[in-house]
């Protein structure tokens, strides 16, 4: 009898420390790195995503950038420094709302399209400021469209 007492009480103090001690775990989670070192699936996609639990999903970001597609106005990218002189040429760039900019990058480069015209883009986006330019980040493009 004082053993079964003894496992009444042992077997719910193992299983509420082990909820307590996952639940912990997931909160710690902040990248795609952590949630494969803890265990949780990868989902065959690309790029590559690791949901836990808790429903939240990580994106595996690559050498080259965060995969993303994103739709705006294509534009010349604004000088960081507007009291300077200006010249003539145009640094292409991708304004979406908030007025956030991303500068352009494309193999080959980009002639088919007017500034002003609204564009689907699909790439590798690195978040890095340019010195320049107003850009929040550089998009190496895979995938150019306009559309309507």
């Amino acid at each position: 009898m004082k053993k079964i007492l003894i496992a009444a009480i042992i077997i719910p103090v193992v299983f509420l420390v082990l909820y307590f001690a996952t639940d912990q775990v997931e909160e710690d989670i902040n990248s795609f790195a952590e949630c494969v070192e803890a265990g949780y699936p990868v989902m065959e996609s690309d790029p590559e995503q690791c949901r836990v639990a808790d429903g939240r999903v990580f994106v595996r970001e690559s050498e080259e950038g965060e995969f993303v597609t994103l739709e705006g106005e294509f534009v010349c990218l604004p000088y960081r420094d507007e009291t300077g002189p200006t010249t003539m040429e145009c640094a292409f760039g991708l304004k979406i709302e908030d007025d956030l900019y991303y500068s352009l990058s494309m193999e080959g480069g980009i002639s088919d399209i007017s500034t002003g015209s609204w564009i689907k883009v699909i790439g590798y986006l690195t978040q890095k400021e340019s010195d320049r330019y107003l850009s929040s980040g550089l998009l190496q493009v895979e995938e150019l469209k306009e559309i309507n």
